[in-house]
């Protein structure tokens, strides 16, 4: 019987038959090398396959041991290899199609014995090398390291022999004689004699595999090694990205035989081949050792004489005839760190400086400019001369670009006054730097003594502040304090004829502006008051708002972070009056009418009265605003100032002027919010004042204020009977209760809830104050009981103190801080927290009030949260 006639008998239907027929078609064959007994014979080497092996269909048989390297159990291929004399072999699949675990193994059957394995030495590819002896038998084996059969797998198998260095030992290091000098060698299999010291920038890694060479020059010289990486197989310079991690070490020594003493040390990392430079002595002789931490690649050395530049030290800076100076690229090779003032600039120091000198014959702004290859770290600085030292006016690092990577300083230079520039740049970088220097014309206001006078609000001014330079002497402002200097400036003054509030802000520049305000005379200024973004509007742009005094100048200063023109320098200043809010003073307060009420208005001008008393629940506040309403009938009102822009302090006053009496205050509802919420229970025909004020404890003091009053009824829960007790922790009877809920995402109010991390909460409290208690001064005090879970036996305990500061508490009653200080009311409502809680676990949350004679009344049922461990969305 044929096959096709055994398939079409034993099918079903012509669609079985026709799957049968295209499996027994189309199926992948398994290599001949595909078991250990038929492993591919390598005859000698260097070998490499004749054309590139098919992986496809490659299996695994019974008792095939995995790689200590890793790899796959369903596919893998061998070669074989028996040396006719004991010899060092590299073996790699360079030119493989996809991820290879290569390994070698001795032995007859299954279970072998592995000897060496490497799986990613270049990228997916794998490299390794090994001593072998005559006559054994040594079985290579390939595996995928993915697990899965590839079907279009294609492998190549390289097998080379290795030739030990001869300067392995010191005894025979290599002799340079003349410079230049290029050698390129390999440190496979190079070895670490007896008494050999490892490198001290070899950091204790693994490999030391090092070969020698040694020079002794016949004059001082300075002189650069570079290296550079070889693919062992090619044999060419060809770094590669694959080779980041490579690491080789040049080592200097002095000495006749181990152990030496080391002199200089320098690792060359990933594509670092920038030069090391090494300064000798003439007559002694210098040992280099290369050492090969990874132990698997090939190098080219180059060693070559340095000379410095000429313009090296300060003494013989280059002299800058007349402008537009543009000097030739010079290398920085060599510069060396001769003078103390190398490493006392603001910006990059580096290891080496050059210098230019240049004397202007009259007054002139000039731009200078160094430009190197793209990836060089160098600063530029301008110095003058004090009588004893130097003194550096302004340094800019470098900035990057594609190509190029450059560094500006732009200021302006008295006639008749010597200059020095100053390019320091890292003397192991190999490049060359240039500088320019070119007369430009800078704003009319770019001194102080110039500035541009404001003569009438509002006041608008667009300016290109480019060329704008710092003046020697020129102070920065505070608010620099942790700022790089400033690279240029330009100057507003204003003298108002009578006191004002003034804002002034650079919203709608296009570049990171700082703002400050001074007085006093151009050539001794104070300052008042800086700001450097203004977070509310685009946080690079800056706002400042400041009361003025009638007939004083006052000097507006805009500089800048900007480190080269191609930031931007379109200035857009504003100056304008502040007008203060209809409802800035009690008679003007804004009466509400009808309930609900909600009111947006901008506190910008705001201030505070003579008399005006400072909320109890802020250290202190800023401008305020208010408002009025006298309720008609017995009403328990809510009024918060939540989405306000800034940090408000919200409270409630009686009285009929200055100063008032407060009855109920609050500041932060918790710390993802600086706004306020409060209840207060009215009583009908008395007049209430409500007060916004600002305080800057956590943000803005001004802005645009949201306020919201509702008569909507909270819907709490009873919290059983008090605890209460005198100064001696004795028990105390008392008629107050105790109501609370916790609202999660805005719901019912609940004396228990489960909440996740990501939901908001509201906790409120509320105490109706024993008679005997009203009207008497108290501290409100807030404490917390806090379990890691529902399970956990540790408790730990807090206390909410000082207007909102959480501290670790001893569980002591007694010791409980003032959350603040109030006078009792009827009914007192607290407003604990609003936003996320954001730690896992359970939160037993208690409150209360303490007299001025020591009695202390709290909840004894506490509100309680238990919080699901859920991620954060921060």
């Amino acid at each position: 019987m044929t096959l096709s006639t055994l398939f079409r008998t034993t099918s079903i239907g012509g669609i079985g038959w026709f799957l049968l027929f295209a499996e027994l078609t189309f199926a992948a064959v398994p290599p001949l090398n595909d078991n250990l007994s038929g492993a591919t014979v390598i005859p000698n080497v260097p070998y490499t396959a004749a054309t590139p092996q098919s992986v496809a269909a490659a299996t695994v048989e019974a008792n095939e041991a995995v790689s200590n390297c890793g790899g796959s159990t369903i596919d893998s291929v061998w070669y074989q290899y028996t040396p006719t004399s004991d010899q060092d072999i590299a073996v790699d699949t360079f030119g493989a199609n996809y991820d290879t675990v290569l390994s070698v193994w001795i032995g007859a059957t299954h279970p072998l014995t592995e000897l060496a394995c490497n799986d990613d030495s270049n990228g997916q590819l794998s490299f390794l090398y090994l001593s072998v002896s005559a006559g054994t038998t040594y079985y290579i084996k390939i595996a995928n390291y993915t697990g899965t059969t590839d079907a279009t797998g294609s492998l190549t198998l390289n097998v080379n022999p290795i030739v030990r260095a001869s300067n392995d030992n010191l005894a025979n290091a290599t002799v340079i004689t003349t410079l230049p000098y290029k050698s390129k060698q390999a440190v496979q299999l190079a070895t670490q004699e007896a008494l050999e010291i490892s490198a001290s920038c070899n950091y204790g890694e693994e490999h030391d595999n090092s070969v020698w060479y040694q020079y002794t020059p016949t004059s001082d010289q300075i002189i650069a090694l570079e290296r550079t990486l070889l693919w062992f197989s090619e044999g060419l310079e060809n770094v590669n990205d694959y080779w980041d991690e490579r690491t080789m070490i040049v080592s200097v020594w002095n000495g006749t035989n181990h152990p030496l003493t080391e002199l200089s040390c320098h690792r060359f990392e990933g594509n670092d081949h920038a030069p090391f430079l090494l300064s000798l002595t003439a007559g002694t002789t210098y040992y280099l050792k290369i050492t090969s931490v990874s132990g698997v690649l090939d190098f080219l050395l180059s060693a070559y004489l340095v000379t410095p530049p000429k313009n090296d030290h300060l003494a013989n800076a280059t002299i800058i005839p007349t402008l537009p100076f543009n000097n030739p690229s010079q290398s920085l090779l060599g510069n060396s760190q001769e003078e103390l003032v190398d490493g006392t600039s603001n910006c990059y120091g580096g290891n080496g400086s050059v210098w230019y000198q240049y004397t202007p014959g009259q007054t002139q702004t000039v731009k200078f400019n160094g430009r190197a290859v793209a990836g060089v770290n160098f600063g530029l600085s301008v110095w003058s001369r004090l009588p004893d030292s130097l003194t550096e006016l302004t340094c800019n690092m470098n900035q990057d670009s594609i190509l190029a990577t450059t560094a500006t300083q732009v200021l302006k230079l008295l006639a008749g006054t010597t200059y020095y520039i100053r390019i320091s740049a890292d003397n192991s970088q190999k490049n060359l730097i240039s500088l320019t220097a070119e007369e430009v014309v800078s704003p009319s206001n770019d001194d102080v003594v110039n500035a541009t006078v404001i003569t009438s609000l509002p006041y608008n001014y667009f300016q290109n502040t480019l060329w704008a330079t710092i003046e020697p002497g020129e102070i920065e402002s505070s608010c620099r304090q942790w700022s790089p200097p400033s690279l240029h400036s330009v100057w507003y003054q204003y003298t108002p004829d009578r006191d004002q509030l003034m804002e002034f802000d650079t919203l709608g520049s296009n570049y990171d502006t700082n703002l400050s305000i001074w007085t006093g005379t151009p050539s001794s200024l104070t300052e008042l008051t800086c700001n450097d973004d203004d977070y509310e509007y685009d946080k690079t742009s800056s706002r400042l708002t400041l009361k003025l005094t009638a007939y004083t100048t006052y000097y507006i200063r805009v500089d800048t972070n900007n480190l080269n023109e191609q930031d931007g320098d379109l200035l857009s200043f504003y100056a304008q009056e502040m007008v203060s809010p209809a409802n800035d003073n009690l008679a003007q307060a804004i009466p509400i009418t009808s309930l609900p009420y909600t009111t947006l208005q901008h506190t910008q001008a705001a201030s505070q009265e003579e008399g005006e008393v400072i909320a109890s629940c802020a250290n202190s506040t800023e401008g305020s605003v208010w408002y009025q309403y006298t309720p008609s009938q017995p009403q328990t009102i809510t009024l918060d100032t939540l989405n306000s822009s800034y940090d408000t302090v919200l409270s409630v006053w009686t009285g009929e002027a200055h100063p008032l009496t407060e009855i109920a205050c609050h500041n932060d509802l918790g710390w993802e919010t600086n706004t306020a919420k409060l209840t207060v229970a009215m009583t009908p025909g008395t007049r209430y004042y409500i007060n916004i004020s600002g305080t800057d404890y956590y943000g803005e003091q001004f802005g645009t204020l949201r306020l919201t009053v509702t008569d909507q009824p909270f819907q709490l829960t009873a919290l059983g009977l008090p605890t209460t007790m005198d100064a001696l922790g004795n028990p105390v009877t008392t008629t107050s209760e105790f109501f609370g809920g916790i609202s999660v995402n805005d719901s019912t109010y609940q004396p228990q809830v489960v909440e996740n991390l990501s939901d908001n909460v509201e906790i409120v409290g509320k105490i109706i104050v024993d008679p005997k208690h009203v009207g008497q001064p108290a501290e409100m005090v807030v404490y917390a009981v806090y379990q890691p879970s529902a399970v956990a036996t540790e408790k730990y305990f807090y206390m909410v103190h000082d207007l909102y500061w959480v501290s670790l508490w001893q569980g002591n009653l007694a010791g409980l801080m003032a959350l603040q200080r109030v006078t009792l009311a009827p009914e007192q409502w607290l407003f604990l927290y609003r936003g996320r809680l954001k730690v896992p676990g359970v939160l037993d949350l208690f409150w209360g009030y303490r007299l001025a004679d020591g009695t202390l009344v709290t909840n004894s049922q506490g509100l309680r949260v238990m919080i699901n461990r859920e991620v954060s969305p921060y």
